[in-house]
């Protein structure tokens, strides 16, 4: 699987290929560091709001994290994931993927694991394996209170296989590790999430065409904006939370003003 991010400061880009993360200087375009992460494929990496720490996960079911500047290894933890995300204070790392929708919760510090987020087991008469959702998608509000996950319903998936909740969209409140709200939103999976600055919309992509801001609150839809032809895979907010970014299976990347 291979990716892209860039550390806040805009001063590294972060890419894997296959086994291997690389660290490029953006400003040279030089190759600063290759570091040998995970055998037989990294799924995921995330760079801490702090810039000091970069944390990936991948086929050999670790999650690792290295110090950004050296490339050295700080910590692995034991543990399957498909997807990472850590708190605004970089003091907490959160994980999603596993069977069941649970998301686990990690001092960053200490390697401890603190929490587990479990969503109810839907009740299914005529399908007693049925389950959550697992996580694909994770994002936290800027006020480290609220974590959303993004997952696929059963509109995605087809014969045995079709054993999830049919709610691709769960909210959590991270001070009581209560669920919000949980529920479906169209489009079948949802592949990428991206929070308002202020905290107070979200707006999710996958397989639909339309970029929707929702209140983080209800969940419910508040601007839907048409243009793409395809699925939407990457979303961003600007700092100052005026512009939206959007990138489609379109093959177009589009700017969306939200304010003036």
């Amino acid at each position: 699987m291979e990716w892209r991010l860039f550390t806040r400061d805009g001063a590294t880009l972060v890419s894997s290929d296959t086994e291997t993360i690389k660290l490029w200087n953006t400003k040279t375009g030089q190759l600063v560091r290759t570091i040998a992460a995970h055998k037989n494929g990294v799924f995921a990496a995330i760079v801490t709001p702090n810039g000091q720490t970069l944390v990936s996960t991948g086929a050999d079911n670790t999650i690792k994290l290295w110090n950004i500047k050296t490339g050295k290894l700080q910590r692995s933890l034991k543990s399957e994931a498909r997807v990472l995300a850590v708190s605004p204070d970089a003091k907490m790392l959160f994980r999603g993927g596993e069977n069941g929708g649970k998301i686990r919760m990690w001092n960053l510090a200490t390697g401890k694991q603190l929490r587990t987020l479990t969503p109810p087991r839907p009740k299914d008469a005529f399908n007693p394996e049925q389950q959550a959702s697992g996580a694909i998608s994770l994002a936290i509000s800027p006020d480290g209170q609220t974590l959303i996950s993004g997952g696929y319903d059963d509109s995605f998936q087809s014969g045995p296989l079709q054993q999830t909740d049919g709610k691709n969209l769960k909210a959590w409140n991270l001070k009581t590790g209560k669920l919000i709200y949980n529920v479906s939103i169209g489009g079948a999976g949802v592949d990428t999430l991206a929070i308002s600055p202020d905290g107070k919309l979200f707006v999710a992509g996958g397989l639909g065409s339309e970029v929707v801001l929702r209140d983080i609150k209800t969940s419910k839809a508040i601007i839907t904006q048409k243009g793409h032809a395809g699925g939407i895979y990457g979303l961003a907010f600007s700092r100052d939370g005026k512009t939206l970014v959007s990138g489609s299976g379109d093959k177009s990347v589009k700017l969306w003003q939200l304010a003036p």
